[in-house]
């Protein structure tokens, strides 16, 4: 099969997109795949910890910023789990505060080159260009939100702001990028359905080349911590409003009811395997893998005894 990239992304923290990364590298790893999970949240990820992975006294992301290390490759370490490696961002010694363009642009030229069957991206929070960027390199994003306001929010400010940011990426002539710039603030355009439409009325080719683009673009939303019956309906409701608003489709995966035991992991940054995270948690991580695998829909499972009404 060909190698797939995979982003992990939460829009703000706390979401457990790290720990959703790490077993889905130990499910993919027991389903015989080559995995590589690189931990790209370089302000303090914790992709590690899940991975069984000590920090200290490794080489990691740094070591190939500031060339010490001169292929990525070699930074790939193997982790107690069969066929899971890891690439780690940060230790307690050394953290990467800020890349420069160049320094970005060799990792993500360099990530797509490793040896793998699947490589993982934990990617930092918020919507920075660093984050997008490193997104980009995906086939598939994950979204991991939780069933709250401000997690939807910021789920879709960052399908939005991918959106955005491949808009201009799809355009390399500076005047193009200045006129765009200015061409939104003349039409004062709100939502980004309304900018593609507005592209296409003025330039057709430029608007068939970004639609081309955004095309690739495959979002995959997952409901962490769901409680209520109200709380599966979420990932439909946000694919109505990308829709209506974006005009994109991500797809709904699945969700993970709450469990004591998925926080005690996440706190004490314990192996996700059945018997720290429980045979149904487990479960449910692995039928949201196949449907991000498959490309399909989670249905709404409204009789699901683990969500209760308030």
């Amino acid at each position: 099969m060909a190698k797939e990239i995979w982003a992990f992304a939460g829009g703000k923290g706390g979401t457990g997109k790290s720990l959703f990364a790490a077993t889905f590298a130990i499910l993919l790893g027991e389903m015989g795949k080559k995995v590589i999970a690189i931990d790209v949240d370089f302000g303090g990820g914790g992709l590690h910890n899940y991975l069984r992975w000590p920090t200290l006294e490794k080489r990691i992301i740094a070591d190939f910023v500031s060339r010490k290390i001169a292929s990525l490759g070699e930074l790939v370490d193997d982790t107690i789990i069969a066929n899971v490696k890891i690439i780690g961002g940060t230790n307690p010694n050394t953290n990467i505060n800020q890349l420069t363009y160049d320094d970005k642009r060799r990792l993500l030229r360099a990530i797509p080159k490793l040896n793998a069957d699947f490589i993982l991206l934990d990617l930092g929070p918020g919507i920075s260009y660093d984050v997008l960027d490193f997104a980009l390199l995906a086939e598939k994003i994950t979204l991991i939100l939780l069933p709250e306001p401000t997690s939807i929010e910021n789920s879709y400010a960052f399908i939005k702001a991918m959106c955005y940011r491949t808009v201009m990426r799809s355009i390399r002539d500076n005047e193009k990028k200045q006129w765009l710039f200015s061409f939104i603030q003349e039409k004062q355009i709100r939502h980004f359905i309304d900018l593609l439409e507005a592209i296409k009325s003025e330039q057709p080719e430029l608007a068939a080349n970004i639609k081309d683009k955004l095309a690739k673009l495959r979002f995959n939303l997952v409901i962490n911590q769901a409680r209520t019956k109200e709380d599966d309906t979420l990932g439909h409701n946000l694919i109505m409003t990308c829709e209506k608003f974006i005009g994109i489709s991500p797809i709904f995966t699945g969700y993970l009811a709450w469990s004591d035991r998925f926080r005690q992991v996440v706190k004490w940054k314990e192996l996700p395997t059945t018997d720290t995270l429980g045979i149904d948690a487990m479960s449910q991580i692995n039928g949201i893998l196949h449907n991000i695998l498959n490309g399909t829909n989670a249905k709404p499972n409204h009789r699901d005894p683990r969500l209760f009404c308030k």
